[in-house]
């Protein structure tokens, strides 16, 4: 069987691979003329490092990532809310691993290159059409750099392009169907004095501003790492997007003015955003679930499937779920129209519940019932919200993303 992927992101990479492995003919298709570097931060859960475990890469992603080892969730006021061991630390027998994108990407593209070869990743060729004919899917790309258009076939075609997946847009025709409800995001990446124990994940704020900081880096010989760090910004007022809100480089002054109460030395938040190498401005935004991702031939996974606010570490670490669970139709269904409908079945009812509790997160959740809560006389940690309570609101979300320790750690 020939399969065209769509895509050489972490999705398509990882589903690629996988395919490979279980000896599918597998070709990718890239837009992009180059795969460099791009990107910030992400986490991979316990659930994802699972899959990537199988193969066989989890090792050289441990000697580039961290290995989260707690959660803490803070107000602006640098209390303690709650706390709660992560990854191995919390028994999962697999990490949570923090790493930038673009070294996971390269990890993946290594190994792409390395098991299928470089004869099997076509760069700079951007799906322009595609139809679906008899046994096979007829594919149109325009070359980006000849500027000439190419035809493929293949058996079956994934989309793993993104958020803006072309695939998606023209199967579902939804090309401008983004949800957004006035959330801006500053991210950014800074070389800085490590803070707590050099492996915790900081979440901190309240409804209207919010902040995530977490290490990307192990520490070096001066006590220094790479900290990945999230600002969100409420504006309900600012409910429309345009087309310049995508990749704006962002700037500190856009955002500092919300964080002059808040007194923090660990790690030391105003340092942190102006030692950024660099900031970048997003809409936080996702997409309506779909009812159906694709056609008999066609399908979606990650990003392109299934879009949803970055909270929760749960974007990429969704996408490498997909790719595991599609492989595994695949692999075992000869009919390639009812493997897609076996994987959607399981897939969609996942993904959309995780796209509608990530736009009200536990982190949301939290830090919402500290601020309606407290009288202002909690000292040290608060409690003005039993940690029971709070306790409940973190296993229901990882409940409902099968990313219990019961759930992740079952044979």
């Amino acid at each position: 069987m020939k399969i065209a992927v769509i895509g050489a992101g972490i999705s398509g990479l990882t589903v690629a691979i996988l395919l490979h492995k279980y000896g599918f003919d597998v070709e990718v298709y890239e837009a992009a003329k180059e795969l460099i570097p791009l990107g910030l931060g992400i986490n991979l859960q316990p659930h994802a490092t699972k899959v990537l475990a199988e193969l066989n890469i989890l090792d050289e992603l441990a000697l580039n990532s961290v290995s989260i080892s707690d959660l803490e969730f803070r107000c602006n006021k640098n209390l303690c809310i709650y706390a709660e061991a992560r990854g191995l630390n919390a028994g999962y027998d697999f990490p949570q691993l923090a790493i930038h994108r673009g070294t996971l990407q390269q990890i993946l593209l290594k190994h792409y290159l390395g098991k299928i070869g470089a004869h099997k990743l076509h760069l700079s060729h951007k799906l322009v059409a595609f139809e679906e004919s008899g046994n096979e899917v007829k594919m149109q790309f325009l070359n980006q750099v000849s500027g000439l258009s190419i035809n493929f076939t293949a058996d079956l075609l994934i989309g793993a392009d993104g958020i803006n997946s072309i695939v998606r847009n023209i199967l579902h025709r939804d090309k401008n169907n983004y949800h957004f409800e006035g959330i801006m995001m500053w991210r950014g990446v800074t070389k800085s004095k490590k803070f707590s124990n050099a492996s915790t994940i900081f979440v901190c704020g309240n409804l209207h501003v919010q902040l995530v900081v977490y290490p990307i880096t192990t520490a070096d010989d001066n006590n220094e790492c790479y900290l990945n760090w999230v600002v969100e910004i409420l504006d309900k007022n600012a409910t429309e997007l345009s087309e310049n809100c995508w990749n704006v480089k962002g700037d500190v002054n856009e955002f500092i003015h919300h964080f002059k109460a808040w007194n923090f030395t660990d790690p030391n938040i105003v340092e942190l955003f102006h030692k950024a190498e660099q900031i970048l401005k997003f809409p936080m935004v996702d997409r309506e679930p779909l009812k159906s991702w694709g056609s008999n031939k066609t399908t979606l996974i990650g990003d392109a499937a299934h879009p949803m606010y970055p909270r929760g570490a749960n974007g990429a670490s969704q996408a490498i779920v997909d790719a595991q669970i599609l492989t595994k139709y695949i692999k075992e269904e000869a009919d390639i129209t009812k493997a897609l409908k076996l994987y959607e079945k399981e897939r969609i009812k996942a993904t959309s519940k995780i796209v509608l509790n990530n736009r009200i997160t536990n982190q949301i959740e939290i830090l919402s019932l500290v601020e309606n809560r407290c009288s202002g006389v909690c000292i040290d940690q608060h409690s003005c919200i039993s940690q029971d309570e709070i306790a409940n609101i973190v296993e229901n979300y990882k409940r409902h993303a099968n990313a219990t320790v019961a759930q992740v750690n079952k044979i």
